[in-house]
């Protein structure tokens, strides 16, 4: 179960998701240029995209476009501690729930897809090697 905190964000960012607004001001547009047949996007926190895929093979409006959550905005896992059978929190053997299974370098892990849902991405560290695990 979901902390009331993230879950109430969760409910403000459904509902501004699902609600349709108007933008008036030409400003709040993002700027859109083309440079040598590529489209480049500029959202409002200033970072640019090349949205030129988007639109010739998806018919991508970029003037719909906002801006996203941006880079770093989720934290991902770093290094998050093991449990073996028998560790305090392992879960037990009737326990139901998805997960993500990996097994790399001779290691094998599996993640939580509760957990990963609010992380997308874990660092590992596999038999020295060190991973990303994206969901």
């Amino acid at each position: 179960m979901l902390p009331v905190v993230p879950m109430a964000m969760l409910l403000l960012l459904s509902l501004a998701a699902c609600t349709q607004q108007t933008v008036t001001d030409p400003a709040a547009l993002p700027d859109v240029g083309e440079n040598e047949e590529r489209i480049i996007l500029t959202d409002r926190t200033g970072k640019e995209w090349d949205i030129t895929d988007a639109v010739n093979k998806y018919g991508f409006d970029p003037q719909k476009f906002r801006y996203g959550l941006g880079p770093f905005a989720i934290r991902p896992l770093m290094l998050p501690p093991v449990l073996c059978p028998g560790d305090a929190g392992y879960p037990d053997d009737q326990a139901t729930f998805l997960s993500i299974g990996i097994n790399l370098f001779g290691v094998t892990r599996a993640y939580p897809l509760y957990l990963m849902l609010r992380h997308e991405i874990s660092n590992e560290l596999f038999g020295g090697n060190y991973v990303a695990v994206a969901y």
